[in-house]
């Protein structure tokens, strides 16, 4: 039965292909790890939005990045944190905010402590500004709290795929009184700190494996590119009927944008193709 709707589905789109394509491109927003999507973690982590200059490396294992919907070929153009439920917004200016990501070449629980020996090739400055919030920017006193104001990307990351490391260092924070939810006990990450900022060799006492803060990531995605080549033409139709199919939630395939995968994305999804 599935073969004939699979059959059918492919007929239906193959019918109305031509050879121009009208395409665009969207953003959706991921949490990582995503169990934590709606749901506050069971800690706190002071460098991100703490008094605290230090230099915090964190390794996200691949598996909990296909969990997210992240796949190889996406582009991640901001990273965000959220409050931590206890702490009120933070009020502060720094020179300097710097964040980093790349491919990890050691996986989780084997970082080296020196931070420069767990960067890949495709290491990325990709956010370095000061940085100045007034109260406005992280909303408190929720249980999760929403994510705060994003960091806007200097120039987008292309995920190619495998672990990923963030890299965020800070100058000193006067009393900012905030933290972001952070999470204890979670398999594939791994996390390590060290004093100062801009700074490269871990030096907490390495407690962080499975500790990690809850970041959010935007990803753009090129809607109808399902197969992540980065263009819509014939070969997206298969792993478009196979999404529909499966229920799976693919942000390529969700061409109305309602954040499902079904019959109802068919007719924007031939669209792209008139």
């Amino acid at each position: 039965m599935k073969n004939q709707i699979a059959f059918s589905l492919a007929l239906f789109l193959s019918v109305f292909f031509c050879c121009d394509c009208v395409v665009g491109q969207t953003t959706f927003q991921i949490v990582v790890p995503d169990f934590f999507r709606s749901v506050e973690a069971n800690t706190a982590e002071g460098t991100s939005l703490g008094s605290f200059s230090n230099s915090a490396q964190v390794v996200y294992n691949a598996s909990l990045l296909a969990e997210s919907g992240v796949v190889a070929g996406d582009q991640i153009v901001s990273m965000s944190f959220r409050l931590e439920s206890s702490v009120t917004s933070p009020v502060f200016s720094v020179d300097e905010y710097r964040i980093a990501l790349g491919t990890s070449i050691n996986s989780a629980g084997n970082l080296n402590p020196i931070f420069a020996l767990n960067r890949g090739p495709d290491y990325t400055v990709v956010h370095s500004a000061p940085v100045t919030y007034d109260g406005t920017e992280y909303s408190s006193g929720s249980i999760p709290n929403d994510f705060g104001a994003p960091f806007e990307f200097d120039q987008p990351f292309t995920y190619s795929g495998g672990d990923l490391l963030v890299e965020y260092t800070h100058s000193v924070i006067p009393d900012s009184g905030s933290s972001a939810d952070a999470f204890m006990d979670v398999a594939g990450v791994q996390s390590q700190f060290s004093t100062g900022f801009n700074t490269g060799m871990e030096s907490f006492g390495g407690f962080g494996l499975e500790f990690g803060p809850v970041l959010s990531f935007e990803v753009a995605v090129l809607l109808g590119d399902v197969n992540s080549d980065g263009q819509v033409d014939l070969a997206d139709v298969a792993p478009f009927v196979a999404a529909i199919l499966a229920g799976e939630f693919l942000p390529a395939a969700d061409i109305n944008q309602d954040l499902f995968v079904d019959a109802l994305d068919i007719a924007p999804f031939v669209d792209l193709f008139n």
